[in-house]
């Protein structure tokens, strides 16, 4: 009787090992490889991404064109840039070299300008990081003083300011807002890269959002 049961737990043990074996085995066969890290396109950007290529040149030699890609000029460009810079920049790490903050702030101005998709911004070459910059900027909860008779252009969900009003900068901490939640507005159809947004809000008192 003893030895009956010794042989049937052999068994046992022996069909759970080869259940076992043939789950690994399974495991393996349906996890899929990792190719890349980085796609290679994508390490290529500075060589032909549009904020290390074309921006630069339109800066040279086309503001027009360079104000309507960003919907701001170089000036307040920098500007905004120096403001929120300690806010955006991240460190290095061993696999790969952190975004520019200046490449961080394009790829926010022109998703806010043209209402574009994360897909087909990636095939630009600005690297795809808009959710993660919006995120971000929506936890921080910046505090938003704004003077009266400002205009703001609604793009898609966002609302940015016109920001030749050079007198109101001063007191900006932030560089968008959402259309809905600050204004009250219906969802306003986002504006393409052919047409210019023509939709304005005007603030009439001041406004301060925490």
């Amino acid at each position: 009787m003893n030895s009956l049961l010794i042989n049937n737990l052999k068994i046992q043990l022996y069909l759970t090992h080869l259940l076992n074996i043939d789950q690994q085995q399974k495991r393996k066969r349906g996890r899929k490889a990792h190719r890349w890290f980085v796609r290679s396109w994508i390490v290529q950007r500075e060589q032909y991404g549009h904020s290390h290529q074309l921006l630069p040149h339109l800066q040279e030699h086309d503001l027009d064109s360079y104000r309507y890609n960003l919907r701001v000029d170089h000036a307040i460009f920098n500007e905004i840039l120096q403001r929120i810079t300690p806010r955006i920049s991240r460190q290095d790490t061993n696999w790969r070299k952190a975004l520019e903050p200046g490449l961080r702030l394009a790829i926010t101005l022109r998703f806010m300008a043209t209402g574009e998709a994360y897909k087909s911004m990636a095939l630009n070459l600005y690297r795809l990081i808009i959710v993660f910059i919006v995120l971000l900027s929506s936890k921080t909860r910046f505090t938003i003083v704004i003077d009266p008779g400002i205009s703001w252009y609604c793009c898609g969900r966002f609302v940015m300011l016109s920001f030749h009003h050079r007198s109101a900068f001063g007191r900006l901490s932030c560089y968008y807002l959402d259309c809905r939640t600050v204004f009250g507005q219906p969802r306003i159809p986002p504006c393409n890269e052919y047409n210019e947004c023509h939709t304005t809000i005007t603030v009439r008192t001041p406004i301060a959002i925490r």
